[in-house]
């Protein structure tokens, strides 16, 4: 009879040798690997003292490993205070954790089957207990992508689709929370859309902090592995009945039009405040400047709403809901990966996707997308000195 347990998940997940967990339960190491191997079950002290010992709960840590897990509720995923419901939760791999992400509007797809319900155990320490619903070998096969750059959902469909056995999960991500989520370890690739490479980099410093001594970011940052996506445009989003009377940002001093804005951090926010300063116009003059949505496709739904006029998003955005686009500039997003991360299968899986031909020629009507370069790898910070 095997008795199922997540005692040598957790130490794991702790950094703990056998020896150094017998030591903190008061038992002996062969005790403790009976015990992950479910050949014994162990006496109400003992598994007290194997709880304490890894912060966990009698409960928890001896529920059965095949439909039930522990898991990184990152902060972002956490729910409302108060809030106590399960939520919807895709599940991967990260950093030798699992790392548990809630099933939003704009993850891609919203809909698609989930890995597991989630209830959160302690908002403070950002985990939760998941209810499996599918096998936790799907979920090691899972890629997380944060971003906001629209081509980002269809990345993550083609992971699907040619590296078979594997899925890609989108989260909707302004370039500053993608790259503090990097940062964080709650996502396996950062994509940044930003006009070169210089202003790629200096996104990247401007979100992670620098060392004291050296004034320098830690070692890893220097070591990411950043490889082209796609170029494309950025620029107004509007009705198509108010095209020909839109002159641009002086237009909007009018208050004629309702502005629908991006948040603070978000690549579409940087160029309307870089747009509003060439022209010499005063946010607060702006009918709507305050009002904010957290996507591209956010932005184009809520002018296809007439719930405002115009906006500043990608010109995928534009073209999915059929709205007319005037270009303000061109950006290349990038996928910025952490270099413990290139090597993983999940990882490996998506690029794969992203340089399959099909994935190539699907995006380059998609957007438009200008595929030139795709898939090709920037030098690091480090090899450019």
């Amino acid at each position: 009879m095997k008795f199922p347990n997540r005692v040598r998940e957790v130490r794991l997940q702790r950094g703990l040798s056998r020896e150094h967990l017998a030591q903190a339960a008061g038992i002996t190491r062969q005790s403790v690997g009976l015990i992950e191997a479910g050949k014994v079950s162990p006496n109400t002290v003992t598994a007290l003292r194997l709880a304490s010992a890894l912060g966990e709960t009698v409960e928890t840590l001896f529920a059965d490993p095949e439909t039930s897990v522990s898991a990184y509720w990152p902060s972002a995923a956490s729910p409302a205070p108060g809030t106590t419901a399960p939520q919807r939760a895709y599940l991967a791999a990260i950093d030798g954790r699992w790392v548990a992400r809630p099933a939003m509007a704009d993850a891609a797809p919203p809909a698609a089957p989930v890995h597991a319900v989630a209830q959160t155990i302690d908002a403070r320490q950002h985990q939760a207990r998941l209810t499996l619903l599918a096998p936790l070998a799907e979920a090691r096969k899972t890629v997380f992508i944060s971003g906001c750059d629209p081509a980002l959902g269809l990345l993550s469909e083609y992971t699907r689709v040619v590296a078979r056995g594997h899925r890609g999960v989108w989260f909707n991500a302004s370039n500053r929370q993608a790259v503090a989520e990097l940062a964080a370890g709650s996502t396996h690739v950062a994509a940044v859309h930003v006009p070169d490479e210089q202003a790629l980099w200096q996104s990247v410093r401007d979100v992670l902090p620098t060392s004291p001594v050296t004034g320098q970011p830690a070692e890893w940052v220097l070591e990411l592995k950043p490889i082209r996506l796609a170029r494309a445009e950025l620029g107004w989003v509007m009705r198509p009945d108010i095209r020909s009377e839109f002159a641009g940002p002086e237009s909007l001093t009018q208050q004629r039009w309702r502005l629908v804005n991006r948040a603070t951090g978000s690549g579409a926010r940087a160029v309307l405040d870089a747009e509003l300063a060439r022209a010499k116009v005063a946010p607060q003059q702006v009918n709507g400047y305050q009002t904010t949505v957290h996507s591209h496709l956010s932005v184009a739904a809520t002018v296809k709403d007439n719930l405002a006029d115009v906006g500043v998003a990608h010109a995928a955005a534009a073209r999915l809901f059929g709205l007319a686009f005037v270009p303000i500039q061109e950006d290349v997003c990038f996928l910025l990966i952490h270099p413990r991360h290139i090597q993983t299968d999940a990882v490996q899986a998506l690029l794969e996707a992203l340089q399959s031909d099909k994935f190539r020629n699907e995006l380059s009507a998609f957007g438009p997308y200008d595929v030139t370069g795709l898939g090709t790898g920037l030098t690091t910070e480090e090899e450019k000195r």
